[in-house]
């Protein structure tokens, strides 16, 4: 999310508020066939899933569309753990009443997430642009 926030203030502050639009549409569309596929067919739980398949492709056109302009700017292949930790719980398919082992998954894959995006948090800002 927060590659996406970043890029889409970035198109606005370079007069590509078109760029910004086609990346919102697509999210909106995936939202919109996704809700109206899966939520009758599998419950809240496909709301949730096609949430993050919209998120996740802005996400990727915003990074793919920003590398473009700004190379370089968006390292992702360091963050890729951190979200297999985190969407771990999800994939393992963990009964609902073993919420402790949900639990602990969950907060080990912040812990992941956390330790390895604070490192690149820190790292000198050389791009021009990147916020």
């Amino acid at each position: 999310m927060g590659s996406l926030v970043q890029t889409s203030i970035w198109y606005k502050l370079t007069e590509r508020p078109t760029t910004g639009i086609f990346i919102t549409a697509v999210g909106s569309v995936i939202t919109w066939v996704g809700n109206l596929y899966g939520i009758p067919r599998y419950g809240y739980q496909a709301s949730a899933w096609t949430t993050l398949a919209a998120y996740g492709a802005m996400v990727a056109l915003s990074v793919l569309m920003g590398r473009k302009h700004l190379p370089g700017a968006f390292p992702v292949a360091p963050l890729l753990p951190g979200v297999v930790v985190a969407l771990l719980p999800s994939l393992l398919d963990i009964p609902e009443e073993a919420w402790f082992w949900r639990v602990s998954l969950s907060v080990a894959g912040l812990g992941v997430i956390g330790g390895w995006n604070y490192p690149l948090l820190r790292l000198p800002r050389t791009a021009p642009g990147n916020f």
